[in-house]
């Protein structure tokens, strides 16, 4: 049993990983050299293709019939793999995983470090945070964030919470209202850390191939969104290629900042697995590869391989 208490430290190839419990992350490696990771630092697991709300903006399809991923595939394919690693469970609704708890409980006992992101509907927030509470989830990323949140869960402290907005999809004038909002709502309610926003790209597959999102106003309103003053802001790599942040910090003399937050390309120090359908990829929207017989650390070093093949 590897239960891992923070700050941890741990050793991947010839890269130094300092992970904390906020999830704020430090990566280092030997001066001249290039970053040569054995293992995923993170890894994006679905784990269900099932979902009863069936967002128009789905791009897996999640269906209230969807399949799972099998329990002991998983823990073949993740058995693997050191501690201090971080998995993105997701869906579909993680939470209709059938076997989510023993799931949990099995990575923990190894030192793997569970965040689960959910859709804030209906009573779903109360299991992750109970959860939470019995160390089997990290982190929290909560999608469609609204004042049911406020009403239910006040004096809870909640922690290590990220709230995520799509591109397209959310309005970057609510995200404008909400961070002063939860701002207060934190600082009022729950005396405790503020929670952080993420910002994803816009997906087009699945049911989203068939939505037409405009992100125009989004690349007036990031900075502002971002130069917040209170929330950390992080950005998913397909958020970055469509809004071009690197061109934006270029163009504002602001470029080594960025270079110095870049936690790297999709690929690079992590990867999906899709454990409904045994697949792996550089990430949910690139082309998927059979596991076959390999496991996860395995995938990965291929993974590796076939990308230093590409460029």
């Amino acid at each position: 049993m590897t239960i891992i208490k923070f700050p941890h430290r741990w050793q991947n190839g010839n890269c130094r990983i300092d992970i904390y419990e906020d999830g704020t992350k430090y990566r280092t490696w030997p001066d001249g050299a290039e970053p040569q990771p054995r293992y995923p630092e993170s890894l994006d697991l679905l784990i269900t293709k099932m979902c009863t709300i069936g967002c128009s903006f789905c791009y897996m399809n999640a269906q209230p019939n969807g399949a799972h991923a099998d329990l002991d595939w998983l823990k073949f394919s993740l058995a693997k793999l050191p501690a201090g690693v971080e998995l993105a469970l997701g869906g579909g609704d993680p939470l209709a995983y059938p076997q989510l708890e023993e799931l949990l409980k099995w990575c923990r006992n190894r030192g793997l470090i569970c965040n689960i992101t959910i859709r804030n509907c209906g009573d779903n927030l109360a299991p992750v945070y109970e959860l939470q509470k019995r160390n089997l989830v990290q982190g929290v990323g909560i999608s469609g964030w609204d004042n049911y949140f406020d009403r239910n869960y006040a004096g809870k402290k909640p922690r290590n919470v990220v709230y995520h907005y799509i591109m397209g999809i959310d309005n970057p004038l609510d995200v404008v209202d909400d961070v002063h909002y939860l701002t207060r709502l934190y600082s009022d309610n729950y005396h405790s850390q503020l929670p952080g926003i993420l910002i994803l790209g816009y997906k087009h597959t699945g049911r989203a191939a068939n939505t037409q999102p405009n992100i125009d106003l989004w690349h007036y309103w990031w900075p502002r969104i971002a130069n917040n003053g209170s929330m950390k802001i992080a950005f998913d790599n397909l958020a970055i290629d469509q809004l071009d942040l690197p061109y934006w910090f270029k163009s504002h003399d602001k470029y080594a900042q960025y270079q110095a937050r870049y936690m790297g390309a999709d690929g690079e120090f992590t990867m999906y697995v899709n454990g409904v359908d045994r697949t792996y990829a550089v990430n949910s929207v690139s082309d998927e590869m059979p596991f076959d017989e390999l496991n996860i650390a395995d995938a990965f070093t291929s993974l590796q391989r076939d990308q230093r093949g590409l460029l």
